[in-house]
């Protein structure tokens, strides 16, 4: 594996994670996230790490390869990711709680257009 590939591994999973401890904060705890998606209150529960991994991948990283091509793309997706953090990667800066937000509603509204045909590993609540 590349460096560039594992830091953009090792920086995602620090961003899901602060992603996570950010939610908990605000749910007595929980891992639950409530977005309103369209005019629908939609709750995402038992959230974890692997999900919101899952969620930027599929929602931006892919759409970021696409169009500059991986060997660009990687360290770009690299640099952004550790801009959202704070500087010991444990919390996020108010642009990445709304970057990962954003990607949160495009990854629920794509999952209730196809509830069994995606691979987000999100528990929706409507």
């Amino acid at each position: 594996m590349s460096v560039t590939k594992n830091s953009l591994e090792l920086n995602r999973k620090h961003l899901a994670g602060a992603f996570i401890e950010y939610c908990m904060k605000r749910h007595q705890g929980m891992p639950v996230l409530n977005l309103l998606v369209g005019r629908r209150p939609v709750a995402i529960g038992a959230l974890s790490e692997r999900a919101v991994c899952n969620c930027l991948i599929q929602i931006f990283e892919k759409q970021c390869i696409q169009k500059y091509g991986a060997g660009k793309a990687e360290p770009m997706l690299t640099e952004t990711y550790s801009e959202m953090l704070s500087k010991d990667n444990s919390r996020l800066m108010p642009d990445g709680v709304d970057f990962i937000n954003e990607v949160m509603k495009e990854a629920v509204s794509a999952a209730m257009k196809n509830p069994t045909g995606n691979n987000f590993g999100l528990e929706v609540y409507l």
